[in-house]
């Protein structure tokens, strides 16, 4: 999927532990969620289901209500973590079957 990713946008950030199989100009790789904040105006974010915790971390992010948030897997999210998102205006608004859509509606 990563591959068809960075075709579609100009950047994109891989945050993993691991590096990424694939190579690409426009592709970025950190390990952490460390010093995110100052991006801005992000199209899209892809994020794994297991990366959900981290969430926060990233707020500066999904602050930006024209983006779109990815979560891998078809899992509902636990409500701890969709807390947020719901209070800022999100909504989970279409299930894609290897991932969930997320849109701001407020």
């Amino acid at each position: 999927m990563l591959d068809q990713v960075v075709k579609i946008y100009d950047t994109v950030f891989v945050i993993s532990a691991e590096q990424p199989a694939i190579k690409a100009k426009n592709l970025i790789y950190k390990e952490t969620f460390v010093k995110l904040d100052h991006i801005q105006n992000i199209a899209s974010i892809f994020i794994d289901h297991n990366e959900l915790c981290n969430l926060d971390k990233v707020e500066a992010l999904w602050k930006n209500h024209n983006s779109k948030i990815f979560v891998e897997g078809d899992t509902r999210i636990d409500n701890v973590i969709a807390s947020p998102l719901y209070d800022s205006g999100w909504a989970c608004t279409s299930l894609q079957g290897i991932f969930h859509v997320w849109e701001h509606y407020r």
